[in-house]
């Protein structure tokens, strides 16, 4: 039987994690614009951060997006990067040339897939106190 071996950065490229993540428009007014918004219009946008939208819904005022990021991506950092690269593509949607306050301020989001209470566990202990 022929074993083949791999090193570990060799199987980095394989290896993803999904995120779902939600966030609203500033005070839950309306942006008609933002229902235009798709899953290639996303990508479009966060390929440069290695993210990649695998699904996105978006209406009025919410948006939702299932998103696979590298390992070595935060959680907080990719929301940040996606949510903001939305807001830009909401201002351009809408004709606007300065910074406005079109989508809320935070997020929801959770991982999907095999997580185990040990792992979420392990997680929170290296959290810091809030």
């Amino acid at each position: 039987m022929l074993k083949v071996g791999f090193e570990r950065n060799q199987l980095k490229f394989a290896f993803c994690y999904r995120i779902y993540m939600r966030w609203r428009t500033h005070r839950g007014k309306l942006q008609t614009a933002l229902s235009n918004l798709d899953r290639d219009a996303v990508n479009s946008r966060v390929e440069r951060f290695n993210v990649c939208c695998l699904e996105c819904s978006a209406d009025n005022k919410d948006v939702l997006t299932l998103l696979s990021l590298r390992p070595d991506h935060a959680v907080s950092v990719a929301a940040s990067q996606v949510k903001g690269q939305v807001s830009k593509w909401l201002r351009e949607a809408n004709g606007l040339d300065s910074p406005a306050k079109l989508l809320s301020t935070g997020y929801f989001a959770y991982t999907t897939g095999d997580t185990t209470a040990d792992a979420v566990d392990r997680y929170l202990d290296q959290q810091g106190q809030h």
